[in-house]
């Protein structure tokens, strides 16, 4: 995947790569480039998921300048990767990561390579930002959890 750009709209859901498998073990491999998700206005939503793996499985994910970028209120940004449910091992490389909201009652979500049961996680980041400007905000950056 080279380049994705998502412009204005009230909902927008960018998935690559997820696998949802419960029986045998399951891959997912996701090498992302330059991709932005942009939304101007109030009461928008954003999601990015890449290579999160629902069952027992393996997720491998590089993602480089990858921004998520709001203007206005009551905004939410999600931005979710690497992530293994139901056993397994998750590896996430991320380069230059931006998650940017200006106004007020905005909510930020990232979450990298997290895994619920038994299995390993390796997280590297470099130059990850979450940023908002305004009043009543929330952010959450949650990395490499396991809960088994």
């Amino acid at each position: 995947m080279k380049t994705t750009i998502t412009a204005l709209s009230a909902a927008v859901v960018l998935t690559f790569g997820m696998v949802a498998h419960a029986a045998d073990d399951a891959t997912s491999k996701v090498d992302l480039k330059n991709t932005v998700q942009l939304q101007g206005g109030s009461g928008n939503k954003q999601e990015l998921n890449a290579g999160n793996v629902t069952g027992k499985g393996h997720s491998d994910v590089k993602m480089e300048n990858t921004v998520q970028l709001q203007g206005g209120s009551g905004n939410s940004q999600k931005l979710n990767a690497g992530n293994v449910t139901g056993g397994g091992n998750s590896n996430v490389k991320t380069k230059n990561t931006v998650q940017l909201q200006g106004g007020s009652g905005n909510k930020q979500e990232m979450n990298l390579g997290n895994v619920s049961g038994k299995g390993t996680s390796n997280v590297t980041t470099e130059n990850t930002v979450q940023l908002q400007g305004g009043s009543g905000n929330e952010q959450k950056l949650n990395a490499g959890n396991i809960k088994n």
